[in-house]
């Protein structure tokens, strides 16, 4: 699927609120989105669902939070699982929250994932999550370069998520950066 989208006033992606859905084998390539809020070539929301085995590539600019597969995913009962992006991604806002897989993962499981690329935000940026809130990160690689205030190979903030498994191998700049 190619999905181009040059500019919407709200919340862009292919499927805006994925709830109790499997989604697998999706290929979405050549994304081109740029949104006023929340973007993500996929979904904007991931509740409760589960995607496998997809792959994003593109560019997806959004003012708060912007992410490879999703914008947020939202609950335990989320799996993201080898799923792989190579993107540019890019926040304008103040609190602005980037991710090669997704901006924020509010809760759930990603594993056997992969980004590269570059994601840049204006607060928290990461080569696979922006922030992790609560959930899990197993056997996840990132080699995407990173730019933000707060800025992670894998994550910019982990509150009281784990990771394990993991590596990132990729430039990260910012104010407050970290390798992983």
């Amino acid at each position: 699927i190619n999905l181009s989208m040059p500019q919407a006033e709200e919340d862009v992606a292919l499927f805006y609120h994925l709830k109790n859905a499997v989604i697998r084998n999706l290929n979405i390539e050549q994304v081109h989105i740029v949104s006023g809020e929340r973007a993500a070539a996929l979904a904007v929301y991931l509740e409760d669902s589960t995607v496998i085995n997809c792959f994003v590539s593109g560019t997806i600019s959004g003012d708060a939070y912007a992410g490879g597969i999703a914008a947020r995913i939202m609950s335990q009962g989320s799996l993201v699982q080898r799923c792989r992006a190579d993107v540019e991604i890019h926040t304008t806002a103040d609190y602005a929250t980037a991710g090669g897989i997704a901006a924020l993962l509010l809760d759930g499981t990603v594993e056997q994932c992969s980004s590269a690329g570059t994601i840049q935000g204006k607060s928290w940026s990461g080569g696979l999550l922006g922030n992790i809130f609560s959930g899990n990160i197993a056997r996840c690689t990132s080699v995407a370069h990173v730019t933000g205030r707060s800025a992670g190979g894998m994550a910019g903030l982990i509150d009281r998520g784990t990771c394990s498994t993991s590596y990132a191998h990729g430039r990260v700049e910012g104010e407050v950066a970290a390798g992983f």
